[in-house]
């Protein structure tokens, strides 16, 4: 990017439906069950050099067969001071791998000129007991963004 073109991306979360949690233990669950994560809420490049703004969610993680559906809940108001609606992600388990997609709208700020961006969001997650990591990436509908893979961890929240 040149001297004083600015790009702010700023993923934006919206509705969806709720999902209803089978209870299981942590022990037997492998990914099943309710986590805190932190991820990346917005990406902020201005003259090449680029800033991450965190997030928290509490995500739940249902699973069927080789599916699993995940409700997403950002625990952080909305640059508006509002709570932001929960998401229901969808993708694909193997033993303790997800891959998850989000398809959502993102605001893009260039020079001052904001433009909302389809993006399609993945999360490629392992659990490891009752920690898990992984990677987040996001890519425009039209190419325009293709992001480099940013981490991403959380813990199994304890039932009780």
């Amino acid at each position: 990017m040149r001297g004083g073109l600015q790009l702010t991306l700023m993923l934006a979360v919206g509705a969806a439906t709720s999902l209803a949690a089978r209870p299981v233990r942590a022990q037997d669950a492998g990914p099943a069950g309710t986590w805190t994560i932190e991820f990346v809420r917005g990406i902020r490049n201005e003259g090449g050099e680029e800033t991450v703004e965190k997030g928290h969610a509490r995500v739940t993680f249902e699973l069927h067969g080789d599916s699993v559906a995940a409700q997403w809940q950002v625990l952080e108001p909305d640059r508006d001071g509002k709570p932001v609606p929960p998401r229901t992600l969808r993708g694909t388990v193997a033993g303790n791998h997800l891959v998850l997609t989000d398809h959502r709208q993102a605001r893009v700020v260039m020079n001052g000129n904001e433009t909302p961006l389809d993006m399609t969001v993945t999360y490629d997650l392992t659990v490891a007991g009752d920690s898990l990591s992984g990677t987040q990436a996001a890519v425009s509908a039209d190419g325009m963004i293709n992001s480099e893979p940013h981490p991403i961890s959380g813990k199994r929240e304890k039932a009780g």
